[in-house]
Parts: C-alpha cells; structure tokens; sequence
C-alpha cells in the first residue's frame, strides 16, 4: 500500500458516521431534497371527439397494447398482453397480462399520457404520428408498439 492510498484510507475510516457542520456546508449548495411524495401529473378530461384516433391494436415482437374507450364511454383504457405465440413457446413462466386499466392523456402538445389505475399506474408513455398526424404507434415506458392494421 503506498502512503497515498493510506492516508485516503485513515481519512475514510476517521469520518464519523453522523454529518458534522462542516460536512454539511456543501450540501447548503446542493438542491434541496422535497420531503413530500411524488405526484403524478394531472391527466386532462376524457375528450370523447379526441379518443377515436387514439383506440386501437398497437403491437411489438412481444406485446400487444390494446387502447379502448372504457366501459360507459367515460375514459381511456390500456390492456397489455403477451403475444399467444411467445406464451406458448417459453420454457419459463410468463407474467400475466394486464387488464384495461385507465389512461389520461396529459396537457401539451407531445401526445403523452399516463396511465391512472391498475398494476401500470403511473407509467408514462406517448402517442407517435406520421407526417400527416395520423396516430402510428404508441410507448409505454420506453418500449415502442405499432399500430396494428385495423
């Protein structure tokens, strides 16, 4: 061991465990930490002349996404579901799908959307479009689904 990698290792085994005032001063110039949860964004109200070109079959190799109009015609909904053909050929347990849960589409003009019930809440994602507006395709955290032919 040199005398470098010494002292570094005397200095970290004399800091005490308990921050002292002069190990907090540099943490006066870091961002304040929030001691309140987290909130999602507030999704804006269902709009019933937007939803139609949102519904739909969007697909990957794996999933398929199913967006709807939920029950009563009062919202959006977001069913995800292993593909049958990648169910049946795994030697390993699949997750089980996920049943229609509520989505809300978010304030902007990105297309983004977060879902607000169920095993996804709180995921995020968003809607893609084309060069002539048309909905395409759709993320859900990070994975990108292509809207299937109708």
């Amino acid at each position: 061991m040199t005398s470098t990698s010494a002292a570094r290792t005397t200095r970290s085994a004399s800091r005490p465990s308990t921050p002292t005032s002069a190990s907090r001063g540099s943490a006066l110039c870091q961002r304040p930490v929030s001691t309140s949860r987290h909130r999602d964004p507030e999704p804006l109200p269902y709009d019933a002349a937007r939803a139609p070109e949102i519904v739909g079959r969007y697909d990957n190799d794996a999933i398929t996404l199913v967006v709807d109009v939920a029950a009563g015609g009062t919202g959006l909904t977001l069913a995800a579901g292993i593909k049958p053909e990648i169910r049946a050929g795994s030697d390993d347990e699949v997750p089980a799908d996920y049943r229609p849960e509520s989505i809300g589409l978010l304030p902007g003009d990105g297309d983004e959307y977060i879902v607000t019930s169920g095993g996804l809440r709180g995921q995020r994602g968003f809607f893609t479009r084309d060069a002539t507006g048309a909905v395409v395709g759709v993320d859900l955290a990070g994975r990108l689904f292509a809207r299937a032919p109708r």
